[in-house]
């Protein structure tokens, strides 16, 4: 409940005064993060105004961020946000783009390492397609090497770098149950929320699920990713609502990952 408590300037006040050294640590750690984006943004703003050359920068002034702050400064865009809300996105952009995807490479290092068979498969089909397409390597390329697909969906299934998100019901509504709960009262079919209640959904419960990924949910199996149509991996009848491979790694909907 403490979210609700006042504005954020508000709260950001009574964390100054919480002895609590993982809170301040943490306000340290926020502090530094906001100095580095806007070190970067008063940098990119100057690159802007002045009309100087953004090839030489990271993206080849095609970064998120870079296009933005072009967006923000055009007079016919509709889009405007203020510095602390654009220092708020980079940071995210930092977070939900940069961090997870360390995080996800990381555990498919250790997945690999704790699996030889599944690494020096991996490693065959890599190294035959290299022999086979000599030359320069593109994104499409991955298409060729289906293994290496299946090892990464089935790493993100397991150990997604999220375990869960929440959102904010904006109102009045009512959750349909996919599986009815018995109560001493009945069978529950749906669930009412109010608007303003905040909502956590486990991405790990959802992705180890034997209702949707059968019997061996909780097993690292490269091999269930293998057919041709990505709904016949989970169980007859069963989707998840994800955005990536019928799962929620990357959460679900308008509102999921970027």
């Amino acid at each position: 409940m403490a979210y609700r408590i006042g504005t954020p300037s508000f709260r950001r006040w009574i964390l100054r005064y919480i002895p609590h050294s993982d809170i301040q640590q943490l306000r340290y750690a926020v502090a530094i993060q906001n100095q580095q984006a806007q070190e970067v943004i008063q940098t990119r703003q100057a690159l802007i105004s002045s009309g100087g050359d953004l090839s030489s920068l990271a993206g080849r002034g095609r970064d998120i961020i870079t296009l933005l702050m072009k967006a923000n400064e055009a007079a016919e865009s509709e889009f405007h946000v203020t510095r602390e809300e654009l220092i708020g996105h980079m940071n995210t952009f930092i977070l939900a783009g940069h961090e997870t995807t360390s995080t996800a490479m990381a555990r498919i290092l250790d997945v690999l390492a704790h699996r030889p068979q599944i690494q020096s498969r991996l490693r065959e089909e890599i190294n035959k397609y290299f022999e086979s397409n000599p030359g320069d390597r593109n994104h499409d390329d991955l298409l060729e090497l289906p293994y290496l697909d299946s090892v990464v969906r089935e790493t993100l299934r397991l150990y997604g770098p999220v375990s869960f998100i929440n959102r904010t019901c904006e109102e009045d509504t009512i959750l349909p149950l996919q599986y009815p709960v018995e109560t001493p009262s009945g069978k529950l079919t749906s669930i009412p929320i109010e608007k303003g209640t905040r909502v956590f959904m486990s991405i790990s419960a959802s992705s180890r699920d034997p209702k949707i990924w059968g019997e061996r949910a909780h097993e690292f199996l490269p091999e269930r990713w293998a057919g041709n149509k990505i709904e016949e991996v989970t169980q007859p009848g069963i989707r998840a609502p994800g955005v990536y491979s019928s799962m929620m790694a990357f959460g679900a909907g308008p509102r999921a990952c970027m």
